[in-house]
């Protein structure tokens, strides 16, 4: 769910820093360019909010996250695992251990994922009661129009017009404030119980019809789930607040498109007349719309204008081509800069120290003859690694070394096992390497435990620096905490601070 937020977060705001844009831009292009080509902006700006196909991707969000001392609170650093083939005498009996599923404490990026995702789930649910209670509302108070020959004639008169093969319903109900279209299989026209005169009627089943023919309930639909789903972005409401308001803009266009000026002023009239009746909300999921008398002036200078309007197909098609490009620049930019500065994403380093082989086997699942389920990837019996010091890189041969549950790659001939999960240079004895496992505790715990003993939080590492150095590295492992450690004395820095980054690096968890 976690990558899902972040997912849904990135084309948020790479989709609504865009739709802002839109907005800022459309008063200059509204001269000239109808509105049918925002409306088309708008539908397709919805559909890439719920089919993100370019823009900031979770990968790149979760980069923006703290890292250093706050890592920790974005996300949990998890320990590899490493299966270790070894060979059992032929009677011995085996106990095979099914791959349990690395589990984690709970933390502020997946409290805000549950979070977006319960308050999605709300408004949808409140969404479709509302529209649900409305419905069965109207089936029940309503009235359909069976004696009224005239509207009857003049909605088949004009549904063969704009050929919309489904047949639509009128209805009176008593307590809708304006006339609108609900249903998104069986067309339902709502009016409300008032005199309205046959001109009047004539132009709102010719509006209405419109919204039939141009299917905008599922257009509602589809940005009123955009809306749900990205509702903590406010560029998102305006976006849907602006395509309402195109929607209605579009339709009057297409109803006075062959209109002269005395029939689009008596259409402007009863619109006026319909308004003036209207008390309540708009009601969800329906072509009812108003939003109050900056906007109604908005449409009536739209219709009553004299000057003739471009198609806009020429916008519309620069504006998509130009959201695509624009996400794709900004995803891939993110991506790169996110790739560039995580550790996660290179090969292993600290300080000048890095590892020269990329341990692909350690990331990838291989399949076995006896068992072709995935599992965790079998080890190298030995690797190189590759060690910077004061700016010149060594080479050394590591040989695999198991411990108690673990196991590291240490060069060759230059280390010891003292205990078994304790090595020691042979050349040094004050310089040991351990891991450590905590049982059922968490990161946090065991970070606040060695704190209490000295140590001090600086590059995703713990050091404690008294007599001699010593480094803490954590990792999560199932409901497990392991620490990685290891010590030299301060005049050793230079070599085996180096060497011991590097080796620390390749600390794996063992089935």
């Amino acid at each position: 769910m976690t990558h899902i937020f972040l997912s849904v977060l990135g084309i948020s705001l790479s989709a609504g820093a865009f739709a802002a844009l839109l907005v800022l831009c459309a008063p200059l292009l509204n001269r000239r360019y109808a509105a049918r080509w925002r409306y088309g902006a708008w539908i397709f700006l919805a559909l890439w909010l719920l089919i993100p196909v370019t823009g900031l991707d979770g990968q790149s969000i979760a980069g923006l996250l703290p890292s250093g001392a706050d890592a920790s609170q974005a996300a949990e650093t998890v320990a590899p695992l490493r299966r270790i083939t070894i060979e059992i005498p032929r009677g011995t009996p085996a106990t095979a251990k099914a791959g349990e599923a690395p589990a984690r404490d709970l933390a502020p990026l997946d409290i805000a994922a549950f979070v977006w995702a319960a308050a999605c789930l709300a408004i949808i649910l409140f969404t479709l009661i509302s529209y649900l209670c409305f419905v069965i509302s109207v089936y029940k108070r309503g009235n359909i129009l069976r004696d009224d020959a005239w509207i009857r004639r003049q909605i088949s008169a004009q549904a063969r017009e704009f050929h919309i093969k489904r047949a639509v319903t009128a209805v009176i109900y008593p307590a809708a404030d304006s006339p609108m279209i609900i249903g998104f299989f069986r067309p339902v026209l709502i009016l409300p119980d008032t005199a309205y005169s046959e001109e009047e009627l004539f132009y709102i089943i010719k509006h209405e019809l419109i919204h039939v023919k141009r299917g905008d309930v599922y257009f509602k639909l589809l940005f009123t789930v955009v809306r749900a789903v990205h509702w903590f972005n406010p560029l998102i409401w305006l976006m849907h607040r602006e395509a309402s308001i195109d929607m209605e803009i579009a339709c009057d266009e297409t109803v006075t498109r062959q209109f002269d000026f005395a029939e689009k002023k008596a259409y402007s009239e009863t619109l006026l007349t319909t308004i003036r009746r209207q008390r309540a909300k708009s009601t969800v999921l329906s072509t009812q719309f108003y939003g109050g008398k900056e906007i109604m002036k908005k449409r009536f200078k739209n219709i009553l204008s004299k000057k003739e309007k471009k198609s806009g197909v020429s916008i519309f098609v620069l504006t998509a081509a130009t959201a695509v490009c624009l996400g794709a620049l900004v995803g891939c930019s993110t991506s790169a800069g996110t790739n560039a500065g995580d550790p996660a994403q290179t090969q292993s380093q600290t300080g000048d120290a890095k590892t020269s082989d990329a341990e692909t086997s350690d990331d990838e699942a291989t399949n076995t003859p006896e068992n072709e389920a995935t599992e965790a990837p079998e080890a190298e019996a030995t690797k190189m690694l590759t060690f910077s010091k004061e700016g010149e890189e060594e080479q050394k041969k590591a040989v695999l070394s198991v411990g108690d549950g673990f196991s590291f790659y240490l060069p060759e001939g230059e280390w010891e096992q003292a205990k078994p999960d304790q090595w020691v240079s042979t050349a040094n004895k004050k310089v040991r390497l351990w891991a450590k496992c905590f049982k059922g505790e968490s990161k946090n715990k065991v970070e606040k435990k060695l704190t209490a003993q000295g140590y001090e939080t600086a590059a995703k590492k713990l050091t404690c620096a008294k007599k001699q150095t010593k480094i803490a590295c954590l990792y999560k492992s199932g409901n497990d905490t392991w620490g990685v450690f290891y010590c030299y004395p301060r005049e050793a820095e230079e070599g085996y601070g180096a060497e011991l980054s590097v080796i620390a690096d390749t600390f794996a968890v063992t089935e």
